[in-house]
C-alpha cells in the first residue's frame, strides 16, 4: 500500500471514527503511534505532479489533525504542511482533493477565503447527488463554520 494513502487512511479512522466498531485504546495508540511514524517518513518527500503533492499534503496535514501530542514539533510541521498547501492550492482543478485541502487548511487558520473557496467548489457540483467522501467533506466544512444550511450546498 501507498505509504501517502495508508497515512490517509490512518489519520480519516482517528478522525472519522465509525462508533458501530469497538475500539479499544491499544488499537488507537497503535493507530496514533503509526500515524506518526508515516508523517515523520513523509515530511521530507515531495510530489512529482500537483495532484501528489496535495495528496501528500492532505495526508500529513490528516496526520498532524489527528495527534494527540504536541511537543511543539507537530506545530512546527503542521504549519510546514499548510505553507505547501498555499503553494499548491492554485496549481489544483476544483476537485475533491481541493475542496478537501481548502477544508482542513480553513480548519487550522480559520481564513474565511479557504472556506469561500471550498464552498465554490461545492457550488460547481450542484445538480448532482454529492458521492460519500464528497458528503463527508461539504459537512465538516459546514461543522468547522457552523453553517447551519448545509443540504444548500
Amino acid at each position: 500500500m501507498d505509504k501517502c494513502k495508508e497515512l490517509y487512511d490512518a489519520a480519516h479512522r482517528l478522525l472519522y471514527p465509525d462508533f458501530s466498531q469497538a475500539y479499544f485504546d491499544d488499537d488507537l495508540t497503535a493507530l496514533q503511534r503509526r500515524v506518526s511514524e508515516l508523517s515523520d517518513e513523509l515530511i521530507v518527500r515531495r510530489g512529482s505532479t500537483p495532484e501528489t503533492e496535495g495528496a501528500l499534503c492532505l495526508a500529513l496535514l490528516m496526520g498532524c489533525c489527528a495527534s494527540v501530542c504536541d511537543d511543539g514539533a507537530e506545530t512546527c510541521r503542521k504549519q510546514a504542511v499548510l505553507d505547501r498547501i498555499e503553494r499548491v492550492l492554485p496549481k489544483l482543478p476544483a476537485s475533491l482533493l481541493k475542496c478537501r485541502l481548502l477544508t482542513f487548511a480553513y480548519g487550522e487558520v480559520f481564513d474565511e477565503r479557504l472556506a469561500a473557496e471550498a464552498l465554490s467548489v461545492f457550488r460547481s457540483w450542484e445538480g448532482r447527488p454529492l458521492s460519500a467522501e464528497e458528503t463527508e467533506i461539504r459537512d465538516t466544512l459546514c461543522e468547522l463554520m457552523q453553517y447551519p444550511v448545509c443540504e444548500k450546498i
